[in-house]
């Protein structure tokens, strides 16, 4: 199930990350971003970029628009905390669902 490193706001222990939840990442190469975890998967989660930016060695790669998908958060790369969605609210009103689809 990954060895993850950080806290969710429940403070339980051992800490796994779950999808719905907000996360501020502080990773060694992407750096430091907010997403909301869509996907959990061993020792990756996937997700959308609520704030920040993800870096990347090439240009290309760097996600830097609020919804931006985010994949390959690796266990072993970084450290993530639980915060409040609520500053992020307007925001995450954009996710696509049945309501409002993806183009």
């Amino acid at each position: 199930m990954g060895n993850w490193q950080g806290t969710n706001l429940d403070g339980v222990t051992p800490f796994t990350p779950k999808a719905g939840k907000v996360y501020h990442v502080s990773h060694r190469r992407k750096g430091e971003f907010v997403m909301l975890v869509q996907e959990v998967q061993g020792e990756f989660v996937s997700g959308v970029l609520v704030d920040g930016v993800v870096k990347a060695m090439l240009r290309y790669n760097v996600v830097s628009e609020p919804l931006e998908d985010i994949a390959g958060v690796r266990s072993t790369l970084c450290t993530l905390t639980e915060i409040e969605p609520a500053p992020y609210t307007e925001i995450l009103k954009g996710l696509p669902n049945a309501e409002n689809p993806r183009p």
